[in-house]
């Protein structure tokens, strides 16, 4: 277990542990019941609604290198980008046909990778650049880091950053931890 300069531990639990949770009427009260119950707060997948897997399968997994847990073709990838999260890629024709019509224009949401260092965020866009993503390039923030932008195939934007906050490198520390455990090194290697 590492520690951060605030000499808290710096694990997974320690992390999880901070977070809030959401509380829900028990659904067998009325609404004026004081008796509530909670929702766990986390997300398990995010799925994006794209025109063609295909072309999405080569950005993501041809261009960025990303392995796929699960796929049909033609219908959905599913990409593992965390220890409980996976990123959906489904086609428009199937999300139409379950959740309705998306909006139509700059989708108001960011999707964000963290990386060690200003470095890494360039050298991210550049991988991005070459898969055919169109990029923003790196900047330094007045939020005190680093990043830019690029799109993938669908018009979604992901931020690629490197922030020095405590909770933003326990988290960063905490997703290679995880892809070092999945191919069996040390994440310091």
């Amino acid at each position: 277990m590492s520690e951060r300069s605030s000499g808290v531990p710096a694990d997974d639990t320690t992390i999880m542990s901070t977070l809030p949770v959401l509380m829900l009427p028990d659904p067998g009260m009325s609404l004026g019941a004081s008796s509530f119950r909670t929702m766990e707060q986390h997300l398990s997948f995010i799925t994006l609604a794209v025109a063609s897997t295909s072309t999405s399968r080569r950005f993501y997994v041809d261009g960025l290198g990303w392995q796929p847990a699960f796929e049909a073709p033609g219908e959905v990838i599913f990409l593992p980008v965390g220890p409980t999260v996976m990123l959906s890629l489904w086609s428009r024709e199937g999300f139409v046909a379950e959740v309705g019509e998306p909006m139509s224009g700059l989708a108001p949401v960011t999707l964000s990778h963290n990386v060690g260092s200003p470095a890494e965020v360039d050298s991210v866009l550049q991988v991005a650049r070459a898969a055919g993503g169109e990029v923003s390039p790196g900047e330094h923030r007045d939020w005190g880091g680093y990043s830019g932008y690029f799109s993938d195939p669908d018009g979604f934007r992901w931020e690629v950053a490197h922030n020095p906050q405590p909770l933003a490198e326990d988290l960063l520390h905490a997703v290679r931890r995880w892809h070092a455990s999945k191919s069996g090194i040390s994440e310091h290697t």
